[in-house]
């Protein structure tokens, strides 16, 4: 597939000319064709580490209403006639 981009912006050629740098290449499209992969690539870890942080939140979430049940079984009346 071949995409054309065409733009007189002097940013947008100083963002291709950084892509080239970076990916060490003299063709635009090689550079641009880089940074999307590079792109794609970051957005499924970033996906896969959304669902990780969203799992480990309901464990701490969990783990803290399993804590608040136990301190007020400790500090229950139940709990002090046994003392």
């Amino acid at each position: 597939m071949q995409v054309k981009i065409s733009s007189d912006d002097p940013i947008f050629e100083q963002a291709i000319t950084l892509l080239k740098l970076k990916y060490r290449t003299g063709a635009n499209s090689k550079a641009i064709k880089k940074a999307l992969y590079d792109f794609y690539r970051m957005e499924i870890e970033n996906e896969i580490l959304r669902g990780h942080n969203d799992s480990m939140t309901s464990e701490i979430d969990r783990l803290r209403e399993l804590l608040n049940l136990y301190k007020n079984f400790q500090t229950g009346k139940r709990w002090n006639c046994f003392k």
